[in-house]
């Protein structure tokens, strides 16, 4: 049984007034005039040794609290103070080195899909921060970034940093026995550091292949492409020949008028044609339409190509200041334009559309 309080109570009187006397033997008693209406709890030892003993029994409770009744999960497991939390964040990032003192001659690192059969479910990114000879090692930082296309996994590797010594050789290869997926860097040089983001929920293993005088078989060359911070980027710029395979992504696209004439209709003509097979040469396009070569009108917001399809409707609005011109592009099919303008006072004239792509 819990511990029960002691009901403290005041001694009360029917009348608040008293008669001393004094007794022979010096003493004095005092007598109350009214009778008792309630008796108060004695001060006795009894009592206080009762709340000593709630003392004592809340003391021992404060150890051992009562739990939370309202639990909640964290990381799958009941807060309610019957088994520890654990967060599990293995395999999210790592920093992982080779040690640097072992008297080896090559090593190479690869990160492993932990997962068999994982190869249309793979991604994940792997950040070379050091690689090369333990007493010159190259200073570089590579992006290697693994991801699935279709059925069968690709990798590219971006130079972040420039080359300063040494040389990284980076590709992959399957384990087509096991089912597991290597991706990385393989050095002539004893020694290698790599730290690991993954992505998209696929746990790598990192492991090191020692002293080894070869890259592993089935090995699969990854030419890094370059992006140095410290390097005038306009020299690599624009890109030009070659085939992109794979993702490329533009985080910034500035609107430009300054884009290359395709095709304009001449001075007394108000439409053009343009092939599909020009016109998907190019993601952006704007246009520019004339009336009687006194004004241009410019189309932009710049148009992507995939919104000229045919019923496509682009429409400006001018303001001269006496009257307000409205310039109507149509695509009467893909590939097909027709410019019509009208204004407050009816008046017409040569219209003239022009095609720009940037």
């Amino acid at each position: 049984m819990g511990y029960i309080p002691t009901n403290w109570k005041d001694h009360i009187l029917s009348d608040d007034k008293y008669s001393i006397t004094k007794n022979n033997d010096g003493t004095y008693t005092i007598i109350p005039h009214g009778s008792v209406v309630q008796q108060g709890t004695p001060m006795s030892a009894e009592n206080f040794n009762h709340m000593e003993e709630g003392i004592k029994i809340a003391s021992e409770l404060s150890d051992s609290a009562k739990k939370l009744e309202t639990a909640r999960k964290i990381n799958g497991v009941s807060f309610d103070g019957t088994q520890d939390i654990t967060i599990d964040v293995t395999g999210k990032t790592r920093r992982y080195e080779l040690g640097p003192y072992d008297s080896v001659s090559r090593y190479s690192m690869f990160a492993r899909t932990s997962n068999i059969n994982t190869l249309e479910n793979c991604g994940a990114t792997l950040l070379v921060t050091d690689a090369g000879n333990f007493g010159s090692p190259q200073t570089g930082a590579w992006l290697i970034q693994l991801s699935n296309r279709e059925s069968k996994p690709t990798m590219s590797v971006t130079t972040l940093l420039p080359h300063k010594r040494g040389t990284v050789n980076f590709g992959y290869y399957e384990d087509n026995e096991n089912g597991y997926f290597y991706f990385g860097a393989y050095t002539g040089t004893y020694r290698s550091v790599f730290a690991v983001t993954v992505l998209r929920g696929t746990n790598v293993t990192l492991s090191d292949f020692g002293d080894t005088a070869d890259a592993p078989s089935s090995w699969t060359t990854v030419t890094p492409r370059i992006l140095q911070d410290n390097t005038d980027l306009q020299s690599y710029l624009p890109l030009t020949g070659g085939t992109l395979i794979g993702d490329l992504i533009v985080p910034h696209i500035k609107q430009s008028q300054s884009g290359a004439l395709l095709v304009e209709s001449s001075t007394d003509e108000n439409g053009l044609t343009v092939t599909n097979a020009e016109i998907v040469k190019y993601s952006q396009v704007y246009m520019a339409a004339s009336w009687t070569q006194q004004e241009t009108v410019n189309f932009c917001d710049v148009i992507p190509i995939s919104a000229i399809a045919a019923g496509a409707v682009f429409t400006k609005q001018v303001y001269t200041g006496t009257r307000i011109y409205t310039y109507t592009v149509t695509c009467t099919s893909a590939g097909v334009f027709t410019l019509t303008q009208s204004n407050s006072t009816g008046t017409a004239g040569t219209l003239r559309l022009k095609l720009y792509v940037i």
